[in-house]
């Protein structure tokens, strides 16, 4: 790729990354606490108020990354599990991508870490992004770390892009550049692919491929008829997932129904992927029911007779109730505790420095305020927070502008603008560009800082 360099027009930068949404595992989404925005990386103040001043976000740990002498690294921020050689395959097409990431076993690639096909896979746009340190260059990733082969260049996501019909008949895609975390859409082209593949889904310390109840904790792999089905999955056991807005956290009941009506009979927690269980029940008629008030579920009830006839998981899907209007001329983001102004358009046009200057004297009385801050609370939003304020993709794309805002058309929010709105985070590579956010179509890109953008001013909860 060759070099771009900010010009001082107001011809944009084409530099373009990723939402990273929040809900791409950095710790697995929980109803108590709010899942927090991790950190850009961004350390350096080049204005009072920015993103490096603030330096909002989760706090990456140290070390970063773990190597586990398999082949293989463990990403100690999403608990994501990377292939080390970040170059194993030559480029090639998207569907390309998808096969060969699936098709990774131990034994290929350096690795020695026991995988069988089907454990790895490409990807998704999130979880290639939640790489990115844009402190960095060069590539783009904290320092130090493990991997090898990393090339500053794009890499495959599983993400397709709705951005209508791809180029010579091929599905458009989002695509990573691990030199600066830039992403963009693209309907063609030969790229890179870097395999991924998660935790256990029952959390049992066993891979998947060697639990005989790979959805179900059974860490000791009981199995008294020797059927190679463990004694955790048979018809006396209730289990279920919780999918959706979030997994971890969510409390489960059970209970015996009657001829006089139900009995609670248990109560127990799902783990990080979502899981639960309910074992060694009696015979009779249970009914499962998901319950917490920040959530919506698409099943208040489901109904289970043991011993089952057949075993199978009674999941639920959960969707958030993700922004509330506080009535006070702010509306707070349930998902990242943050509390965005109403308006989104109470500012004019502003340069960057005025966008930071203005937001920092916000206060109550202005832009339709009444809940008590005063100056110095509100700021401009990190590039990741003023990204995770949207859906991930956007909800309609349409040529150059969709019919429908970035953000999610259930929200309170009044004045939101198909345009682009100034982050409070400075573009290390030349610190008089900043970057910015596409509301119309989420694109994240850089621009001077003496050009003129909207602004959206955040602060943190009380």
């Amino acid at each position: 790729m060759s070099t771009r360099q900010l010009t001082k027009t107001k011809t944009l930068i084409a530099i373009l990354t990723a939402v990273i949404i929040l809900l791409i595992p950095i710790v697995a989404l929980a109803a108590d606490p709010p899942a927090l925005v991790p950190k850009t990386g961004q350390t350096t103040i080049f204005d009072t108020g920015d993103d490096g001043y603030y330096q909002t976000g989760i706090s990456i740990p140290n070390p970063r990354f773990t190597d586990n002498s398999d082949g293989t690294i463990t990403d100690n921020l999403t608990g994501l599990v990377w292939l080390k050689n970040a170059s194993c395959y030559e480029e090639g097409g998207w569907i390309e991508a998808l096969t060969d990431s699936n098709a990774l076993n131990s034994g290929e690639c350096g690795l020695t870490d026991g995988s069988a096909e089907g454990d790895w896979r490409l990807p998704n746009r999130n979880e290639l992004n939640s790489l990115v340190d844009v402190s960095n260059r060069n590539p783009a990733l904290s320092y130090p770390h493990p991997f090898t082969g990393v090339l500053s260049t794009f890499y495959w996501t599983s993400t397709s892009a709705n951005m209508g019909g791809g180029l010579f008949g091929q599905t458009p895609a989002w695509k990573v550049n691990m030199d600066n975390g830039e992403m963009i859409r693209t309907t063609y082209g030969s790229l890179f692919v870097w395999p991924v593949r998660g935790p256990d889904r029952d959390d049992d310390e066993l891979p998947d491929h060697e639990d005989n109840c790979p959805t179900v904790a059974n860490p000791n792999q009981k199995d008294v008829d020797s059927n190679n089905i463990g004694d955790v999955c048979d018809p006396n056991t209730v289990y279920g997932t919780i999918s959706g807005d979030v997994q971890e956290g969510i409390s489960i009941e059970l209970s015996l129904v009657s001829c006089g009506g139900t009995t609670l009979v248990a109560t127990t927690t799902t783990n990080s992927e979502g899981f639960y269980i309910f074992s060694g029940l009696s015979n009779g008629y249970y009914e499962v029911s998901p319950q917490n008030t920040s959530y919506v579920f698409n099943l208040v009830t489901r109904s289970v007779q043991i011993p089952q006839g057949s075993n199978h998981a009674y999941n639920f899907i959960a969707t958030l109730i993700r922004f509330v209007d506080n009535g006070d001329g702010t509306v707070t983001d349930t998902l990242t505790d943050l509390v965005w102004l109403k308006d989104a358009n109470c500012y004019s046009w502003l340069d960057w420095e005025a966008a930071i200057s203005s937001v920092s004297l916000l206060s109550d009385g202005e832009c339709d305020l009444s809940d008590g801050s005063i100056a110095g609370e509100w700021r401009l939003a990190s590039k990741e927070e003023l990204q995770g304020i949207g859906t991930d993709p956007p909800a309609w794309w349409h040529s150059s502008f969709p019919l429908d805002t970035w953000t999610k058309p259930s929200a309170p929010f009044v004045n939101v603008q198909s345009n682009a709105y100034w982050s409070g985070t400075t573009y290390l590579s030349n610190p008089d560009g900043a970057w910015f956010v596409g509301i119309h179509d989420g694109i994240t890109s850089i621009s001077h800082k003496f050009n003129l953008y909207l602004v959206w001013p955040v602060r943190s909860a009380n």
